[in-house]
């Protein structure tokens, strides 16, 4: 089934979407499935016995004029995400812990488009009453950046253990931003919401224009108010839409149609032992056991290619391996316009390649020729190959791991650059002139380390 990003506006929608008078709402199972997973996957306490809530507003993407939501006994209380923040000398990172207030079930709402028409807004309603999870943090994070890691953690957090494919530009995360500002040692200001947020970068520019605006503002005396705004994406300011008030301004009042939520202690138990090693795990576990950097581990699991680098790293050199997929395989992926899903290489192409550039026989440079070889035979359901048949339809073999051959190139390289040769007798940097000649003769696939050891 499509996203309602992929579809027409107002396409697929039902009866109870627009609410019309006689239909009721019907919990989804698998919506309270992955709200148990989330709040497994973040440490928060699963609730064994949660409610459901109406929420009572105005606004014309919300025909009901409520909406259904948790807002006293939610499914999921508590929890945190841990990021890991560079420290003012770029050398390292420190890590922060951004604590959870709940993971809510609520019923989402239609989308409002504010700039297809000027001065006016349509309605989309293909997404409205499908169910939504929604996950609130505490003030914890005090800057664009900040926000922007934590959004990149959950977002991997939640691809991770299967719940969402958390595709923000397709609509299947979206970020609801507050912003407000104080002085050191003062309490919070009043904050601004700016909603449905669907890219990290656009919530990045739109916490930095709001800094900038209630600063603004208030040193020009002026008054900041509560209140909802949306972000121009064109011009990367934010604009108000509606006055936020105040929860007591909502009436909540406990949803009559739907009744409590509780949880068989089993079903919880049984979705835990489902849920995969963690990211933080896991990324400890590489370090450890491949003895990765962090930031190599930490690359690599953005990528979600674990289990890939594990079975490509049997029997070979792991850091090798490691770096084939961040500076090579990646590299090339992102040409195309690829995913590493895909699995457009096997790990046993990837551990015959690393094993060929331990033993030295090419320079790293042909490594990536020849994964690129291996990848394009894929996108073309070309047969098979190894990167071995691969060097040897390449002709690579004899140029670079017969030393003879490599030792006739400096040869030359020395008999027809005398003047160059006697400067580095004096000056030793001259000698990387010499093995660039060699390598430049070689068309690239001499060893540069080999020419400088006979050179010397």
């Amino acid at each position: 089934m499509r996203s309602s990003i992929e579809m027409d506006p107002n396409n697929n929608i039902s009866l109870f979407d627009i609410s019309t008078p006689g239909t009721l709402p019907v919990i989804n199972k698998k919506a309270v499935e992955v709200a148990i997973c989330a709040g497994l996957a973040v440490g928060g306490s699963v609730e064994s016995w949660s409610t459901f809530d109406r929420k009572h507003y105005f606004y014309a993407d919300l025909p009901a004029g409520y909406q259904i939501t948790q807002k006293d006994n939610p499914i999921v209380k508590g929890g945190s995400i841990s990021i890991s923040l560079p420290t003012p000398d770029k050398k390292s990172f420190r890590e922060k812990s951004v604590r959870l207030v709940q993971i809510q079930l609520e019923q989402d709402s239609g989308k409002s488009l504010h700039e297809h028409l000027p001065g006016k807004s349509l309605i989309d309603f293909a997404r409205a009453g499908s169910p939504l999870l929604e996950i609130v943090s505490q003030p914890d994070l005090r800057s664009a950046d900040e926000t922007a890691e934590f959004l990149r953690k959950l977002q991997h957090l939640l691809q991770h253990i299967g719940v969402s494919r958390a595709r923000m530009e397709e609509g299947e995360m979206r970020c609801d931003i507050n912003v407000s500002i104080n002085r050191p040692g003062e309490p919070m200001g009043i904050r601004s919401e700016t909603k449905n947020l669907n890219s990290i970068r656009f919530v990045q520019k739109a916490i930095e224009y709001e800094v900038n605006r209630q600063i603004n503002l208030l040193e020009n005396g002026g008054k900041l108010e509560r209140e909802t705004r949306y972000f121009n994406v064109k011009d990367g300011t934010t604009s108000r839409t509606r006055s936020k008030e105040d929860e007591v301004d909502y009436r909540f009042l406990p949803d009559p149609d739907l009744p409590p939520l509780q949880l068989e202690s089993g079903w919880v138990e049984d979705l835990a032992k489902k849920i995969p090693e963690l990211p933080d795990a896991l990324r400890k576990r590489i370090v450890a056991t491949y003895h990765l950097s962090e930031y190599d581990a930490e690359q690599i699991l953005n990528f979600g290619c674990i289990d890939f680098f594990e079975k490509s790293s049997v029997g070979t050199n792991p850091k090798r391996v490691a770096s084939l997929i961040i500076n090579d395989y990646a590299g090339i992926l992102n040409r195309i316009d690829r995913k590493f899903g895909e699995n457009l290489i096997v790990p046993e192409q990837l551990r015959e390649l690393a094993e060929i550039l331990e033993k030295n026989e090419i320079v790293a440079r042909l490594g990536s020729e020849i994964l690129q070889t291996l990848i394009q035979d894929r996108i073309a359901d070309k047969p098979h190959r190894m990167p071995r048949d691969v060097m040897k339809a390449l002709g690579m073999v004899s140029m670079s791991s017969d030393a003879d051959f490599v030792r006739n190139l400096c040869q030359r390289v020395i008999s027809e650059n005398s003047k160059e040769v006697e400067e580095a007798k004096l000056k030793p940097r001259k000698l990387q002139y010499l093995v660039g000649q060699v390598l430049k003769e070689s068309q690239g696939k001499a060893d540069p380390r080999t020419a400088l050891k006979i050179i010397k």
